[in-house]
């Protein structure tokens, strides 16, 4: 599981049509779904506040390479305030909104069946029960499960696709990126804030290195950041925008078929600056940075990059 920073999404503004006027991004991480690379945005009230598992929130998984939508949940206060809808309502509203939003999906389809579907969230400091009408149904091309949950005013609740399920010992087998207990089995967020921030801005450092990507590369630095360290004998000393051109002046690692090897070897978070270590292969070359990070208006972002061969490497 890893940290990256929040990007636009193709699903984003349809869903977040349906958020409170205060909820704002509060994280992005980036894993798998069956193998399939995807990113979770969680959204709470308050883009400042830290991710609170187990709370009032909402959250959104895209598939990271192709930005389809593979879920999304809403689960805080008002979500299902007044009375559930029936089965030919919730049959209608599912799938008109899977034509909408999720149209291969209906292509050759079974609808198992429609029930109450209850979550427990904490609410004011209280657990408290948030309801809607469930309709599951069955992919019959793959035997892959999806679901619309739509809430008391009919708009919907849950939405999870292309779940795989495994008979013996009867267990879901897609990870629940969607599902507090399970982030928080997985030890994804609790107590690690600002941490998955910073990971997330380094995760964004290595991979907009990797692919040659000069907007995603650019943002993870302050604008005043300097950049300095060895190439052999070779001293360097940039500005942030003169070393970021110079990286993706030559072919990236990506196109040239290579696999990432950059790693985050420590952190240390000292209030409002941080110092992360990291080991960076590229090519036969392999380099440890020390990136001092500080806490911006904009969030985290890197103010010093010093680098230079791992002792024993390519030089």
């Amino acid at each position: 599981m890893r940290a990256s920073a929040t990007t636009e999404v193709p699903a984003a503004e349809v869903f977040r049509a349906l958020l409170p006027q205060d909820y704002a991004a509060v994280l992005t991480l980036e894993g798998a779904m069956d193998g399939t690379p995807i990113v979770l945005h969680r959204y709470q009230s308050g883009g400042d506040a830290e991710p609170d598992l187990g709370g009032e929130h909402a959250s959104l998984v895209v598939e990271r390479d192709s930005g389809r939508l593979k879920g999304f949940t809403r689960l805080y206060a008002g979500v299902s305030d007044g009375a559930l809808p029936g089965e030919d309502a919730s049959r209608n509203g599912a799938l008109a909104f899977l034509r909408q939003q999720a149209p291969d999906l209906l292509k050759d389809y079974e609808v198992l069946w429609i029930d109450r579907h209850d979550e427990v969230v904490r609410i004011a400091g209280r657990d408290t029960t948030v309801s809607g009408t469930k309709v599951k149904f069955r992919n019959q091309d793959d035997g892959l499960y999806f679901w619309v949950i739509l809430a008391a005013d009919g708009s919907v609740m849950t939405f999870e696709r292309d779940i795989h399920w495994i008979t013996f010992p009867g267990r879901r087998g897609t990870e629940k990126w969607l599902h507090d207990t399970w982030l928080q089995e997985q030890g994804s967020l609790a107590g690690k804030e600002p941490e998955v921030r910073i990971a997330s801005v380094v995760d964004d450092y290595f991979q907009g290195a990797f692919h040659g990507d000069r907007a995603r590369l650019l943002e993870t630095f302050d604008s005043d950041a300097r950049i300095v360290g060895f190439f052999g004998d070779e001293p360097m000393d940039l500005g942030a925008e003169a070393f970021v051109d110079r990286v993706v002046s030559e072919p990236s690692q990506a196109s040239q078929g290579a696999i990432m090897d950059k790693t985050i070897l420590s952190m240390e978070v000292i209030g409002r600056i941080a110092l992360v270590k990291a080991r960076v292969r590229v090519g036969d070359h392999v380099f440890i940075d020390l990136l001092t990070l500080h806490r911006t208006a904009e969030g985290w972002r890197i103010r010093h990059k010093s680098f230079d061969v791992e002792p024993g490497s390519a030089a």
